[in-house]
């Protein structure tokens, strides 16, 4: 009966229940239409295109249910659609183009599918679009980017592919783009750098590739940037750190590179921004502590610096941590092949498959003082602390650095570094651990000529060469070593012929590791294993 009502506001209460279709006899006068956070279900009722005059309709924060009806797009004169935050499904009805007027469109947190309307292009009015955490696919419609007047864009958790356009150039009133968490993929479009009033772009968690754009230095409002969960590679644009109001930065989970920038924002970034990207490094030792990543090497002070260069990509089976490590491997290989008893490692809880540098690092406090245990024929041995297992225990490791200028290893250092010093280097630390002599000992003095050797040396005589303490039943106490394969204690214990059993493959193990230290350490280069097939062995 209220012939004259313009505005009806019933916004923030706890109105239960289904809207009467009595509301589509309210006056023809009515401007605006709100009912948002409430409780309502149903669908939303039809008869709305009566109100010609309607320029606000919010239902938003509901529990409506259905689609969402074409009749909306008769309304011509309306300038705020909020239906965000209900349980709406089916596919966005393209019935924008008459909607010119329209300056806020929020339709997220439903359950919308299909492809974005292309009309959406026609509401040149447009402030913000909000369509995130919905099931829309498809691309994002060129028509979108040229909304002139667009102020923020939220396309974010939905399943939208391809690529971002390249017309963002033209959105200069854009402050706010987050696409995150949808499947897009190729190049971050140069042309992002034209958008010199954006604050907060968010593009994370999807599949794009290639380099951080360094236009990306010319957005001068921005305060922050999420780059994280893609496959971003090159380096870290320097021109970001000159941005006055940038605050916030994640570039975690990428594939980036090289020294990362010390000014601006990254003056207080944490390691939680940087992780996963194992190629970065700092400038100086306190930054790359704090960022728990390594120093960067620019120049060769020392030789101990030039091995870890080398030693970096092939960190994981270069840098050996203790004999145990290989013996546990070799009896596990050897484990399939027998019934019942099974050999667990015997000493420790194994290390992670791969060991970065970064790891090596942050276990050895970077290579300090402290952490120093002592100086072999190679080089220097630390202490590293590593977290094993998966209930993350410290564990302890000796960490081999070797020194190019001491023995064999300072042989033709001037000559470029090749895989076959590296597998050398290799082959000398396996002889050097498990025969408990240093490379000075007489046995390495007639060079080490592996077809000779092979020829010569009968498995008594590999087993002469290895360190006695190695063979010494004492030297494991853990009765996990005579579990069976289903967990239960062995009933056969500790018997002789368990023991008996044990010291033979500890043989077979150890003279398969001399073995494969010759074959790595052979005199001429022609004879040495590669890294891959010493790994394989």
């Amino acid at each position: 009966n209220c012939t004259q009502l313009e505005f009806l506001y019933l916004n923030d209460n706890q109105l239960a229940g289904e809207l009467p279709t009595s509301v589509a006899n309210l006056s023809t006068h009515l401007l605006e239409f709100c009912f948002g956070s409430n409780f309502l279900t149903g669908s939303i009722p039809r008869g709305f295109e009566r109100f010609q005059n309607l320029w606000a309709l919010d239902i938003h924060q509901n529990l409506f249910t259905g689609m969402i009806p074409n009749s909306l797009g008769k309304l011509q004169q309306l300038q705020r659609l909020l239906v965000d935050n209900n349980m709406l499904s089916g596919e966005i009805p393209d019935i924008f183009g008459n909607l010119t007027r329209l300056f806020l469109l929020t339709m997220g947190y439903n359950q919308f599918s299909g492809r974005i309307p292309t009309s959406i292009g026609e509401c040149q009015n447009l402030k913000r679009l909000g369509l995130r955490q919905n099931k829309l696919n498809g691309s994002i419609p060129k028509e979108i980017f040229r909304l002139h007047d667009i102020i923020e864009i939220y396309l974010a958790h939905n399943e939208l592919s391809g690529s971002q356009p390249a017309l963002v150039e033209s959105l200069e009133h854009l402050e706010v783009l987050d696409v995150s968490n949808n499947q897009l993929s190729g190049n971050i479009s140069t042309t992002i750098g034209s958008c010199l009033s954006l604050r907060s772009f968010n593009i994370a968690t999807n599949k794009l590739s290639g380099a951080i754009p360094v236009s990306m230095g010319k957005l001068i409002a921005l305060e922050s940037l999420d780059l994280s969960s893609n496959s971003l590679t090159g380096q870290i644009p320097e021109e970001l750190q000159d941005l006055l109001y940038f605050q916030i930065l994640n570039l975690s989970f990428n594939d980036l590179e090289g020294p990362v920038p010390r000014k601006g924002v990254f003056m207080n970034l944490t390691w939680l921004s940087l992780t996963g990207n194992n190629k970065l490094c700092g400038s100086d030792p306190e930054a790359a502590g704090k960022l728990r990543i390594p120093t960067c090497i620019t120049k060769v002070k020392s030789n101990r610096h030039l091995i870890l260069k080398i030693v970096m990509p092939v960190a994981s089976f270069t840098l050996l941590m203790c004999a145990a490590c290989i013996t546990w491997m070799l009896i596990t290989q050897n484990k399939k092949k027998r019934r019942g008893t099974t050999f667990p490692s015997p000493c420790f809880k194994a290390l992670p498959p791969k060991i970065s540098y970064s790891d090596i690092q942050h276990a050895t406090n970077d290579f300090s003082a402290e952490n120093w245990v002592g100086k072999g024929g190679f080089g220097s041995v630390y202490k590293g602390v590593f977290r094993t297992g998966e209930n993350g225990v410290n564990t302890i490791f000796a960490v081999k650095v070797i020194d190019l200028q001491q023995g064999e290893a300072s042989e033709n250092f001037n000559a470029e570094i090749s895989t076959s010093r590296d597998v050398y280097s290799y082959g000398i630390l396996l002889l050097e651990i498990f025969t408990a002599k240093k490379p000075t000992d007489e046995m390495f003095q007639e060079g080490l000529d592996q077809h000779k050797l092979a020829s010569a040396l009968l498995i008594n005589q590999f087993l002469d060469m290895a360190d006695k303490r190695l063979f010494n039943n004492d030297a494991c106490t853990d009765n996990s070593i005579f579990t069976s394969s289903s967990g239960d204690f062995n009933s056969i214990g500790t018997s002789s012929n368990t023991l008996s059993h044990w010291k033979i493959k500890t043989e077979e193990c150890i003279t398969a590791i001399i073995h494969v230290g010759l074959s790595c350490a052979a005199h001429s280069t022609t004879d040495r294993s590669t890294m891959r097939e010493a790994l394989t062995k």
